[in-house]
């Protein structure tokens, strides 16, 4: 997926807690986005307000 270029990215987050960022369950579903996510032109974060002030231990 490095090796991809990316013009817009698109993600869902299992959380989003305002210091820690948003959050996803696997490590490896984490891994595939920050890797997007570092490709990618303008990245977006779809989420909806049941995911908002909830952190991922």
């Amino acid at each position: 997926m490095s090796r991809f270029h990316y013009d817009k990215s698109f993600f869902g987050a299992s959380a989003v807690y305002a210091s820690f960022g948003a959050s996803a369950t696997r490590e490896i579903e984490a891994a595939v986005k920050r890797c997007v996510y570092a490709n990618a032109e303008e990245s977006y974060l779809l989420a909806d307000h049941t995911k908002f002030g909830k952190k991922i231990s």
